[in-house]
């Protein structure tokens, strides 16, 4: 079994969401390693989907079903 993070943040925030992935301890427990999905669309309309809108959800379901 591998973990998928997937995010709803435009691609510009990719090393601060892998950074943020990373640092994740609770006690002695850390997150798995795995690949990192981020929005491909500009900081804005990513911006309009995630807080305006309050919809990253539809987002993540059509990249969940194209893979």
């Amino acid at each position: 079994m591998q973990i998928l993070y997937l995010s709803a943040r435009p691609m510009t925030f990719y090393s601060r969401t892998l950074d943020f992935l990373r640092n994740v301890r609770q006690d002695q427990y850390k997150l798995p390693e795995g690949p990192l999905l981020l929005n491909s669309e500009l900081v804005l309309n990513s911006f309009r989907t995630e807080v305006v809108q309050r919809e990253p959800h539809k987002f993540k379901a059509v990249l969940l079903d194209n893979i």
